[in-house]
């Protein structure tokens, strides 16, 4: 990779003192070239100050560039920030943020709509509260999800999908009951509300 070529958050620049004299400016110029030598891409003689007549003097007679002027080496927004942005959108399951959050290890999820706007921040601490806070065993079994949701949580592959987009609130069970007592519970359940584990 060409020296032109790195960008410029990706390159190590070799500084002297602040008040650069030949020595300095010397010493940065020829340990860059050192370690481009090495293999080491990216790497460019930078200077701290301005550069007294005997410098430029010298570099002049070996026809070498100045090297660059430097004011400030604190790291801003745009050195760090990441390039490619892991997001969620806003109808997504929860299990889905849980596992981006596991799979990127990060601590926070921007969420976006259709158009890819961002909408809101989620925080790993606010996901795993609405797992780890306890609450009524009633709301436990109440979800508020479409087909298509409940489909992506479970990995599962649709026989037969009616309006998989409509959302609603429905009633979570898993059938682990004796037959008698799965009989009763049938008769008193809404089949089209109810969500139904088996296995």
């Amino acid at each position: 990779m060409g020296e032109d070529t790195v960008p410029e958050t990706n390159k190590t620049f070799v500084i002297g003192h602040r008040n650069p004299d030949s020595d300095s400016i010397c010493s940065a110029i020829a340990y860059a070239e050192l370690r481009r030598q090495q293999g080491l891409a990216g790497v460019k003689a930078a200077r701290a100050g301005t550069i007294n007549s005997q410098t430029q003097f010298v570099l002049d007679f070996l026809g070498i560039e100045v090297p660059k002027l430097l004011t400030d080496v604190h790291p801003r927004i745009k050195d760090v920030v990441t390039e490619k942005v892991i997001s969620i959108h806003q109808s997504a399951p929860m299990s889905q943020a849980l596992q981006l959050y596991h799979q990127y290890r990060i601590q926070m999820l921007p969420v976006v709509d259709d158009a890819g706007q961002a909408k809101g921040l989620l925080l790993l601490n606010q996901a795993t509260e609405l797992f780890l806070v306890p609450v009524e065993p009633e709301k436990l079994r109440r979800v508020q999800a479409s087909i298509s949701s409940i489909q992506s949580c479970l990995g599962a592959t649709p026989q037969h999908l009616a309006d998989p987009e409509r959302v609603e609130v429905l009633d979570l069970h898993v059938g682990a009951r004796r037959e008698a007592s799965f009989s009763r519970w049938v008769d008193e359940i809404i089949p089209q509300k109810t969500i139904l584990i088996t296995g």
